[in-house]
Order: structure tokens, then C-alpha cells, then sequence
């Protein structure tokens, strides 16, 4: 760890009421005595403050005052980093904070690194690597749900879970490698059982793990919901409708979105990455072959699909070919246009003669039924133009993603790092080579083998058996000033 003491701002730079400049290192205060001044211009012994202690003041350059300022003393190891630190509350915007940070880089601080202040207090011991990543997924959080998952994770719950099941791991090998170094006549069949019942626990435990690492990235990148229809269905509308406002032009001219327009939006806690794709028709230009050929990628790569129809036209060849195409379980059919009269279901839905019963017989035959799929969409009547039936929609989405429809999330999502996420499955995929060998009864020597490689993996989820290089990319992630 470096040992000099390093500054940044670690708010939004900006128009704002407030901002602060961060400094930590041993040399904090006796730079910050060289600047800062008390509200009649004397000089203040900051390191004879009590830790946690706030001060009022200027901070000046020379004869320049670059602002008037809160300072808050926070003494090692009291503090963030376990370093001394010290927080200088300023007035918001770009001149008073850059200001303030060109003071304390003339008096000898460093500029600090992405996520440095983090790293620190990493490495003092202060959090592991998964609280760290906690703090950036905190940082980074969309919903409520995200943020409170990051919380529980900064705390350390995620710490002790893994590390009871890595003390899970250490104390079955001292047994494998007991019995290895005192022989006995064979492996008994109670005691094969009994190991091959506790491999089978602790995978377990380490599939939750990656369940739960796949819906933390989820709730940081969000789901990708794609909104796929041929053109002119409404799908530029539904997007600005379920955002709130106008993202995108919508016009009544065919093949006006040539490209794909992706944003965020909050449902039910989770955040969705809303992608409005191109109409699905046969292209026109070269530039329109492009969008429809992503809209076609979006199909298959989104983890939700928003299938819109034309309730105001009856059903189009490119509306029977969507159908026929999109996977049926991840699919809402979102039947746009209620505000006009129906041509695509001349008769009520409930009605067992219905317009149901016609749009099936204008279906292809696995649609139908005949070939096993059934006309099963789930389906939801809105208007994007007056804005009916989208709460509905909205609590839709919502339930696809709680029943598990989406995703396959465990329902207690953990915020990993690229690196962490690759050890902990290299970790599983040694456990369950551990579980195939006991049930093969092979040499235990095979067994203690695979579970040291686990053992091996598990440590850099913490961040005990990590190299620095692996270290600058988790870290590089982070913004300044965090």
C-alpha cells in the first residue's frame, strides 16, 4: 500500500449545495494545517483535535481564500481507510471545489487514484474484496431493492457466509487428508456416504452463491426487455409511456426507429433496460436491413420480450412470423391500440368463439396447438397513446420476474466483481469434481485435490489470495473519490 496521502472530490462535480474534497494518508493534517484557516484567520493544530470533530473555516492558497468551509477531523484507525482522513465540506460547483483541491495538491497531496480510498481500506483490513464491491454496487444502485442488497452486503453479510462455507471446505479436506495420512483398510460405505451427503451440502450452498451473483448483476445492469413488433405498432410509444417521457420519435410513417433506443426504468424494484428495436418487415434500404437484423439479435438475447400487435388491423404476415419465432415462456403479447375500434379480435377475448378462436386458426400449426405450444402467451390490452392498461403491464413484468420466469434468481442477490464471479464458479466446478469422485470412489488423494483448488478459489473472493493486477482491474471500476 502506498504510504503517501492522497485527495480527491468525492461528489458529483456540478451545480449543487455542497461538496467535498476526501483526503487520507499520514500526512493529512500537517497539510491541512499549511491551508486551512479558523474564522479569524489563524491557524489551527488540527491533529490535536479529537477524532470526528467539525471545524469551521477557510481554506486558503497564499493569500487566496478558495473557500469557506466545514472540516471534519477523522483520526485513524477511526476512520474509512484506518488512515488519518479528513472531509472538507465546501460550497457546491466547480470553482470552489477545484479550488479547494489545487490548495491541498500544492501543499504535496496526490491526486487520488479510481477507487482508491476503497482499495485502502481494504487493504488496512478495514472490509474484504465483497464489501468493497458492495460499495460500488451501493454507489451504482438503481432501485430500493439493489441498494438495500448492497447494504446488507456492506455489512458483512455475504462475508461471513462464504467464509463459513470456505471453513466448510478446509474442515472436510483436514478429514480427507487425516484419513489419507492414517490409512485404514478401505474407505467404509457409511463413511463414503456420509462424505458423498456433505460434498452434496456444500455444493449446494456454492449454486446459491452463483444464483445469487446472477441477480446482483441484474439489479446493477438491469434486465433486458425488448420491445419487438413489426413497424408502426407502437412501440416507440409504449417506451416513452413506460419512462414517462418522449426518448423516442414516434411518427406515423413506417420505419422510423432504424435503430435500437435503450434506457432505464424502475418496475417493482428492478430496474429494466428498456430497448425499443426496429420495426420487423421486410427492409427497405440497406440501413433499415441493419436495424431489423439487430431487432431479430434483441430476440433472441433479451431476457424479456414486449411482443406488440396492432389491436386496430387485423393480424399481419410479420405479426404471424413474430409469433411463430419468439420464445413463448420469456414473451408478454402487449396488444397496443384499445383506443381504436377492434380488428384484430372482432370478438370479446372471453368470448370461446371469440376473436381467440379466429386469430388461432389464422396462426401457424404449432401455435395452434397441434404442435405442442398452444396460443399460451400471456397477454396484456393497452393504449400508449391514452395511457390504459400500463400499470397493468407494469405488474406483468413484475410478476415474471418474481416467479422465477426470467431468471432463476435464489431471491438473495450478492454484488461480485468479473474476477470474484469466475472464482466462485471455478470453485463450484472443483466441488462437484469432488462429488463425482467420491461417488466413483476413486483415490482420496483425487478428492483433497480438487477440494484444495475450491480452497484456493474461495480465498480470492475475500481477496486473502489476490494479486495486485487483479486488484487494479476491480478497483479501476470504482469513481474517484470512493
Amino acid at each position: 500500500m502506498k504510504n503517501d496521502t492522497i485527495c480527491a472530490i468525492s461528489t458529483p462535480l456540478g451545480r449543487g449545495g455542497i461538496g467535498i474534497v476526501r483526503l487520507s494518508g499520514p500526512a493529512t493534517y500537517p497539510f491541512l494545517e499549511r491551508i486551512f484557516r479558523d474564522k479569524k484567520g489563524k491557524p489551527v493544530k488540527l491533529s490535536r483535535l479529537p477524532s470526528h470533530t467539525v471545524k469551521y473555516g477557510f481554506i486558503r492558497e497564499g493569500t487566496q481564500t478558495r473557500d469557506e468551509v466545514l472540516l471534519t477531523v477523522m483520526k485513524g484507525p477511526r476512520s474509512y481507510t484506518r488512515e488519518d482522513m479528513a472531509e472538507i465540506g465546501c460550497h457546491g460547483g466547480l470553482v470552489p471545489l477545484k479550488g479547494v483541491l489545487r490548495a491541498l495538491i500544492s501543499v504535496g497531496c496526490r491526486l487520488a487514484e479510481p477507487g482508491e480510498f476503497t482499495r485502502r481500506a481494504f487493504l488496512s483490513g478495514r472490509i474484504d474484496l465483497t464489501q468493497a464491491e458492495a460499495v460500488l454496487a451501493a454507489v451504482n444502485s438503481r432501485t430500493e431493492t439493489g441498494f438495500s442488497a448492497a447494504l446488507n452486503q456492506l455489512q458483512g453479510r455475504l462475508s461471513r457466509a462464504l467464509a463459513e462455507l470456505e471453513e466448510n471446505v478446509l474442515s472436510f479436506l483436514a478429514e480427507i487428508e487425516a484419513e489419507i495420512e492414517f490409512p485404514e483398510d478401505g474407505l467404509p460405505k457409511s463413511s463414503g456416504s456420509s462424505y458423498r451427503k456433505r460434498i452434496s451440502g456444500i455444493c449446494r450452498k456454492a449454486e446459491e452463491f452463483i444464483a445469487g451473483a446472477e441477480e446482483g448483476k441484474i439489479l446493477e445492469e438491469g434486465l433486458k426487455v425488448a420491445i419487438l413488433g413489426r413497424p408502426n405498432v407502437g412501440k416507440s410509444s409504449l417506451l416513452n409511456i413506460l419512462l414517462a417521457e418522449d426518448r423516442a420519435i414516434v411518427t406515423d410513417i413506417p420505419g422510423t426507429t432504424r435503430d435500437e433506443i435503450s434506457e432505464m426504468v424502475n418496475v417493482s424494484g428492478w430496474p429494466l433496460k428498456i430497448i425499443d428495436t426496429a420495426g420487423i418487415r421486410q427492409p427497405k434500404d440497406k440501413i433499415e436491413e441493419a436495424g431489423v437484423s439487430r431487432s431479430r439479435t434483441w430476440m433472441k438475447a433479451a431476457d424479456l420480450i414486449l411482443l406488440v400487435l396492432d389491436r386496430s388491423k387485423p393480424l399481419q404476415p410479420e405479426d404471424k412470423k413474430l409469433l411463430a419465432e419468439v420464445n413463448l415462456e420469456k414473451t408478454i403479447l402487449v396488444i397496443n391500440k384499445t383506443d381504436l375500434p377492434n380488428k384484430l379480435f372482432p370478438s370479446p377475448l372471453s368470448s370461446p368463439q371469440g376473436g381467440e378462436a379466429r386469430i388461432k386458426e389464422k396462426l401457424p400449426s404449432t401455435l395452434r396447438g397441434e404442435g405442442g405450444v398452444g396460443w399460451e402467451f400471456t397477454r396484456v390490452e393497452i393504449s400508449a397513446l391514452k395511457g390504459h392498461g400500463i400499470k397493468k403491464l407494469e405488474k406483468t413484468i413484475a410478476g415474471f420476474i418474481s416467479e422465477g420466469k426470467v431468471f432463476s434468481g435464489g431471491g438473495n442477490p450478492v454484488f461480485l466483481a468479473l474476477e470474484q464471479e469466475t472464482a466462485l464458479k471455478n470453485a463450484f466446478a472443483d466441488l462437484q469434481k469432488t462429488a463425482v469422485a467420491l461417488k466413483e470412489r476413486l483415490p482420496l488423494e483425487f478428492v483433497a485435490a480438487d477440494l484444495k483448488r475450491a480452497v484456493g478459489y474461495l480465498g480470492r473472493l475475500s481477496g486473502r489470495q489476490i494479486s495486485e493486477e487483479v486488484l487494479d482491474q476491480i478497483f479501476s471500476r470504482f469513481c474517484l473519490g470512493k
